[in-house]
């Protein structure tokens, strides 16, 4: 394009000595310009998804037992009480033997060849409690969001003759754009999860019958029931050993019944971006136009230009949290961003000029720039590109002195 340019005016100032000079010099147009197909990018993650998300809650397990028998060391001398009799120390057990005379039982069926037993029943009741937590992910993912951009502004052109030879006419143009207060705004959701949290509660039931055997020694027990005193009195008071020969728990009658229950936690994230731009373009080429019967001119207008783009972005997050009974903002962000940049471009317009009056006229054109560079601006975890790249259409008014 350059080299083309080049050549082209070499060739302007070559054949200035034939140009014929035309009655009028310079001209002005002011009129609308429509940018279109500039495009906006936004992408990154979120405040939510780098923070993690719903965390899961903690899992425990919690046991309680009631109604357990007693601790029993059969191997100490003791007191010991049983739901169908008793023996106790009396005053010279620790002392003389280890017998004692202070013991009964309840019923003949106790007796049991040369032994006799005793019995503790107790219902047995465990209660678990379970709490296990899991969380799903409905979507992770990127904001990824490609949008096209179109502005409207205006622009104001001012030409000046170069040379003109029969139907052609060169002049040498500068034009200003100005398109204020235009961009986009953006809204997804890039994070949403589930957590299910599972209580459980277990209640076991069982019936636990301790049995405790004493060696009779040959003695024959009197008739059940018994009751013998500490004293010994009234005798006969047969002596029984205070330590018991032996000692087991059975169990009888279990049950089991469990209860569960789930609640369920949704998460998600909401977040949304204002992009809010301003545009103003300076730019200068060549025009070319070629009469068309003396009542329209073409023109082909190659242009260099320098654009400044203001941009500011304002980015708005809310993690929201529903339990059940409504969702609840666990967590909000913002986060705001500006930058101006400067960019170089180049375009090509094609176009039809339409006089009317002695000294007015008429002209509609379309083309495209293409602006190489984009411009970048980070906001909070998310990064916003503009490629001003794209179409323009202009439409104007001018005059001619």
């Amino acid at each position: 394009m350059k080299q083309w340019q080049i050549v082209l005016i070499s060739g302007v100032f070559v054949a200035a000595a034939g140009a014929e000079e035309p009655p009028s010099k310079w001209s002005v147009s002011a009129g609308v310009v429509h940018r279109f197909g500039m495009n906006l990018e936004v992408s990154g993650s979120s405040h939510s998804q780098n923070r993690g998300g719903l965390t899961p809650s903690d899992s425990f397990r919690q046991q309680t037992v009631e109604g357990s028998l007693p601790a029993d060391d059969i191997t100490q001398f003791a007191n010991r009480s049983f739901d169908d009799g008793y023996v106790f120390m009396d005053a010279g057990t620790v002392n003389y033997g280890g017998d004692t005379w202070y013991w009964g039982y309840d019923n003949s069926s106790q007796v049991q060849d040369d032994t006799l037993v005793f019995h503790r029943s107790v219902l047995e009741t465990t209660t678990t409690l379970e709490q296990s937590s899991s969380v799903g992910t409905l979507y992770n993912r990127d904001w990824r969001e490609d949008v096209d951009l179109n502005a409207t502004g205006a622009e104001i052109q001012l030409s000046r003759f170069l040379l003109q030879k029969k139907d052609i006419r060169i002049n040498w143009s500068v034009g200003v754009q100005i398109l204020p207060d235009f961009g986009k705004s953006l809204r997804t959701s890039t994070l949403a999860q589930r957590e299910t949290t599972t209580f459980t509660t277990t209640i076991s039931e069982q019936q636990l019958t301790q049995t405790t055997t004493y060696d009779l020694m040959g003695v024959d027990p009197p008739d059940a029931p018994y009751r013998g005193t500490e004293s010994g009195w009234p005798p006969p008071s047969p002596l029984l050993p205070n330590l018991p020969s032996d000692q087991t728990v059975s169990s009888s009658g279990e049950s089991v019944s469990s209860e569960t229950e789930r609640r369920s936690v949704a998460a998600w994230n909401d977040n949304s971006m204002d992009i809010d731009l301003d545009l103003y373009s300076v730019w200068t080429g060549p025009q070319i136009q070629l009469d068309v019967s003396g009542k329209a001119a073409l023109f082909l207008q190659p242009a260099l230009s320098v654009n400044y783009v203001g941009m500011e972005a304002a980015r708005r997050e809310t993690w929201w949290v529903d339990s059940g009974s409504g969702a609840v903002a666990a967590a909000r962000w913002h986060d705001r961003a500006e930058k101006g940049a400067w960019r170089l471009g180049l375009g090509i317009l094609a176009g039809l000029e339409v006089p009317f009056g002695d000294h007015w006229f008429a002209t509609v054109s379309g083309g495209y720039e293409w602006v190489p560079d984009p411009v970048d601006l980070a906001v909070g975890p998310n990064k916003v590109s503009l490629d001003l790249s794209g179409g323009q259409l202009k439409g104007g008014i001018g005059c001619r002195w």
